[in-house]
């Protein structure tokens, strides 16, 4: 039988327009100092702007229609004042370094490929440090579910480390819709352990950088 149709916005592009509403506002705004001198209309203004910048790109009206656009519009606007008030309470001064930057990396013979949400440096006591964020759309999932969204966080840091060579401090899975934080420390015990999985190793590569993505979505 065919699929049914439902109405609305699918989950698939309700999750594409978050990404991008939150890639489009943390090009504009890149640091935690930058968020923190936002007045609380600018804030709004910020968010609204990013907003219809991703609606701009990623939806068609005449796909959905002037209604659900508006209420999709309102919903993005909801989330992102939410996870943004969370960011505002961050207590350690933070960069967004890079954002929805696509990687692809070879398990034997398969081709994967990925989309790093977000990567920052954190100035903490201890010194500058490197945290990747992965954001997920939905609520937290069950715990006997979160070991695969796990799994692809470890893969991040894998791929990250044999880009970069230096081991991401901080791991951290965001899910939007309830505000959930999963915080992982990976280590390059861990992370070996991954590369080696069954005796397969695994071939990293970073995609080019898209031309049009500013300096803060691109991995040096």
């Amino acid at each position: 039988p065919l699929p049914r149709r439902t109405r609305g916005m699918p989950p698939s592009v309700q999750g594409r327009l978050s990404h991008e509403a939150l890639m489009h506002f943390w090009q504009r705004h890149q640091t935690s100092a930058a968020l923190l001198a936002l007045a609380p209309n600018s804030l709004a203004s910020a968010i609204g702007e990013a907003v219809d910048a991703a609606i701009a790109s990623g939806l068609q009206a005449r796909h959905f229609g002037a209604a659900w656009i508006a209420l999709e519009r309102r919903r993005l606007i909801s989330q992102l004042t939410e996870w943004l008030g969370h960011e505002r309470r961050r207590t350690e001064p933070f960069e967004v370094i890079a954002c929805e930057v696509p990687l692809r990396a070879q398990w034997d013979a398969l081709p994967i490929h990925l989309r790093l949400d977000r990567a920052d440096t954190v100035t903490t006591a201890d010194g500058p440090q490197v945290l990747l964020i992965d954001y997920k759309t939905g609520a937290a999932p069950r715990e006997a579910f979160e070991g695969k969204a796990l799994f692809q966080m470890k893969f991040y840091g894998l791929v990250m480390w044999r880009r970069t060579g230096r081991v991401p401090d901080l791991l951290q899975l965001v899910y939007l819709k309830d505000g959930t934080i999963v915080r992982y420390e990976p280590d390059e015990a861990d992370l070996l352990a991954l590369e080696r999985l069954e005796g397969v190793d695994v071939d990293v590569h970073v995609s080019p950088p898209s031309r049009r993505r500013p300096a803060c979505c691109q991995v040096a």
